[in-house]
């Protein structure tokens, strides 16, 4: 699981606290996949040396995999990228780039008029 190693980073610089507009709308379904559940279990070491519940693993798990921009080969959460309304019909573009100090960073583009 990708959304796995992402989760683990955010755990360890003790990041998660930053993630919490980003939860699903939905409640995460109680039942989790053989691939899910192997993941919280790798995160949940992660989640108690920054002290931090058990479920938390879980709970970013599922805010990375719905909300990582795929950027230069990483994977990135930008948070306010993140909440901009998703279209089948898209309007916008996303590129990835690195700032002069090497962080990674989204630009989104509009293409045709936003309305």
């Amino acid at each position: 699981v990708v959304a796995a190693s992402l989760a683990r980073v955010l755990l360890e610089r003790r990041l998660a606290g930053k993630t919490r507009g980003l939860e699903p709308r939905s409640a995460i379904e109680t039942s989790a996949d053989a691939e899910e559940a192997e993941a919280v279990a790798a995160l949940r070491e992660a989640a108690a040396a920054a002290s931090e519940p058990a479920e938390e693993a879980r709970r970013l798990l599922h805010v990375v995999a719905r909300n990582a921009f795929a950027l230069l080969g990483e994977q990135a959460l930008c948070p306010r990228a993140a909440m901009i309304n998703h279209s089948c019909s898209p309007n916008a573009t996303q590129t990835g780039f690195r700032t002069p100090d090497g962080a990674l960073c989204v630009c989104v583009r509009a293409v045709t008029a936003i309305t």
